[in-house]
């Protein structure tokens, strides 16, 4: 499991501590929950995108954190990427803009 660090200014951690009783834990919590809820709006995005797709033909798992196993997440930083690239070349031609594909954030890893 990755563990993450950052660093706080000493005004910002007395605030946190001021509303919360356990900082570290609250950031913990806060961090998981976030996670959660970003684990649920792949898994249904990825559940909707397989149901539409006529050429899948794995079975699509009942539990949504199934989904996960053979999926492969680009990073944000990898979106960004992407997305910049595409600004840049539909300012260069903008009539362009209809044949360029919108990158998909996830991708199935092959079996």
């Amino acid at each position: 499991m990755p563990q993450i660090t950052f660093e706080m200014t000493d005004t910002e951690a007395m605030v946190l501590a001021h509303i919360a009783l356990d900082p570290l834990d609250y950031i913990d919590n806060l961090a998981t929950w976030r996670a959660r809820l970003a684990m649920d709006e792949i898994a249904t995005r990825e559940i909707k995108r397989r149901l539409a797709d006529p050429t899948w033909t794995e079975p699509i798992p009942a539990d949504k954190m199934a989904v996960f196993d053979n999926l492969i997440l680009k990073s944000a930083m990898q979106l960004q990427i992407e997305d910049t690239a595409r600004i840049v070349a539909l300012v260069a031609d903008p009539d362009a803009g209809a044949a360029m594909p919108v990158p998909s954030p996830t991708s199935v890893k092959p079996t």
